[in-house]
């Protein structure tokens, strides 16, 4: 008897259905022209004009006579520089070209993120629920890879992605994400593997690695792995704590290659004074620029949520107490977001009628962890930027997703709601679709 295939579950289908959409929704982009800081990182700078620059990083800087800036950028930032070089020498700064690379990156993006979502439904936690015959979750696992896309394809299509996608430079977030979540792919498929062979263990490592020169964010890879543990498998043992130390090991690359860049240079450059450069001149004080990004991370939220009036070049006000009352408000809408997503861990864990609750408890703190270094106490010129959405968006989406599951599970007693759930998404994800088209 031939076995009857489904089709919410055909591992062939959903990517390519994942391609196809972000190949319409950015197709439009590909002419669009070199903008602000193309300008001087692309455009202007000798280094990407030849490879040979990038195979002795030791010499670079005597090759080449750029900006402070540009010099520190090229070391903390080195692959994404390398890319830009590989670029150069296949179609020169032929704009297409860079927009088809950006486009490619964005979209293994998307095809990863459907692979970690699809793996996460095989750990531990999941696997219990399944075992133990958990009728709402059944659903889940019946629609996995359905629900894996449409994760994906909100990551793909949702407008806030524009500025990571069609501003060439920030090539730098896509190009470290797809590095940040090819580490952690690798590093959940070797806790998956029964026989547990440091394979998949050491690409992990070495992406992480890759990422941490690509760009500063990947900082927070160690964190989310770790909340990966403690949510989908459990609690951290001394094993589990020994496999991520390198992973908070690799964290320390971007400052290594801060006094990398100062030997050379043989200049008196101290890290303090060599992070003001990397976040730009006329950066604000510390304190200014926390108090200004608790309402930027609610504005980012806001904007995932409805994303109105986006622009490349905000005019943001600056922010110097935390007695303003938008300041205020804001600090009261995270505090209870980060309090929120302890009570779903928890609850999660005594009952198991609320295993969606773990799903948005770990999409909320995975979002304010990748988030936290570019908000938090860090200064850095521009104090509102899109394309810092890009890798904390995925844990708004697995949030959200959820959370309607949850409510929805709650108000009815069909079992069969999530197709309600999925409706409501990929209707969701046209619109999106439409509003990219349209921009």
């Amino acid at each position: 008897m031939q076995k009857k295939i489904s089709i919410c579950n055909n591992t062939l289908l959903f990517p390519v259905i994942i391609v196809v959409t972000g190949v319409i929704a950015y197709i439009n982009s590909l002419n669009v022209p070199f903008i602000f800081d193309d300008t001087p990182f692309i455009v202007n700078n000798a280094a990407i004009t030849k490879l040979s620059n990038f195979l002795e990083p030791s010499s670079l800087p005597d090759k080449i006579t750029l900006l402070p800036t540009l010099k520190l950028n090229i070391i903390t930032r080195f692959f994404s520089f390398v890319s830009f070089a590989v670029n150069y020498q296949i179609s020169g700064l032929n704009v297409e070209g860079f927009h088809v690379i950006n486009i490619l990156i964005h979209i293994l993006n998307a095809l990863l993120i459907y692979q970690l979502s699809n793996l996460t439904f095989k750990t531990c936690y999941c696997e219990k629920l399944k075992e133990d015959g958990n009728s709402s979750y059944l659903i889940i696992d019946r629609n996995r890879s359905a629900i894996s896309m449409l994760l994906a394809l909100m990551f793909l299509s949702h407008p806030i992605q524009t500025e990571a996608v069609t501003y060439i430079v920030q090539r730098f977030t896509s190009l470290c994400t797809l590095f940040y979540l090819g580490a952690f792919v690798a590093y959940v498929k070797y806790r998956l593997s029964t026989n547990q062979k440091p394979g998949w263990l050491i690409i992990s490592y070495v992406a992480a690695c890759i990422a941490m020169l690509t760009k500063e964010i990947a900082v927070t890879l160690f964190l989310n792995i770790l909340l990966y543990e403690y949510t989908f498998f459990s609690k951290p043992s001394k094993a589990t704590l020994v496999r991520i130390v390198p992973f908070f090991l690799s964290s320390f690359l971007v400052v290594f290659a801060i006094f990398f860049v100062k030997n050379l240079q043989h200049s008196h450059l101290g890290l303090e004074r060599s992070m003001e450069i990397l976040a730009g001149d006329d950066v604000i004080s510390r304190f200014d620029y926390f108090c200004t990004q608790l309402t930027v991370i609610l504005k980012y939220i806001l904007l995932l949520i409805y994303p109105v009036n986006q622009n490349l070049d905000y005019d943001y006000p600056i922010y110097h107490t935390l007695l303003n009352g938008n300041v205020l408000s804001s600090l009261l809408v995270i505090v209870v977001l980060l309090g929120y997503s302890i009570f779903c861990l928890h609850i999660s864990n005594k009952e198991n009628k609320n295993f969606g609750l773990r799903f948005v408890g770990f999409g909320i703190l995975w979002f304010f962890f990748a988030i936290s270094v570019e908000s938090s106490f860090i200064p850095i010129k521009d104090v509102i930027m899109e394309h810092r959405l890009y890798l904390p968006s995925y844990g708004f989406f697995l949030a959200a997703f959820f959370f309607a599951f949850h409510i929805m599970n709650m108000i009815t007693s069909n079992k069969e709601n999530v197709y309600y759930a999925l409706m409501f998404f990929s209707l969701l994800i046209v619109v999106n679709i439409c509003y990219i088209q349209k921009k």
